[in-house]
């Protein structure tokens, strides 16, 4: 048991995963950051964002439509949820966002 801590430690010495602490240094130039005194870009790189957000796939208590007690489901989308009682797959209302 003990060789496989070592070991442990090791690799994580070698991968700089012991070494970089909870915040990382600041490894650029001062001359590489933008500051408040230069003059804004026409050509600027940084643009809108772009990356596009992913569905809330956490569970949530719905309203079965069929009627029912409420029940914890994930959404599937288009209002159908499958819920984590192992009920066959439903269509509900949210009751919470």
């Amino acid at each position: 048991m003990r060789p496989i801590w070592i070991l442990g430690l090791v690799l994580s010495a070698t991968a700089g995963c012991a070494t970089i602490g909870p915040v990382p240094s600041d490894q650029g130039s001062a001359s590489s950051r933008p500051d408040a005194t230069s003059s804004p870009s026409l050509f600027s790189t940084q643009g809108p964002d772009t990356t596009p957000s992913l569905p809330d796939m956490s569970p949530r208590l719905i309203l079965p439509a069929g009627g029912g007690p409420p029940v914890m489901a994930i959404p599937l989308g288009g209002n159908v949820y499958l819920p984590l009682n192992a009920d066959p797959v439903t269509v509900g209302i949210p009751l919470s966002p």
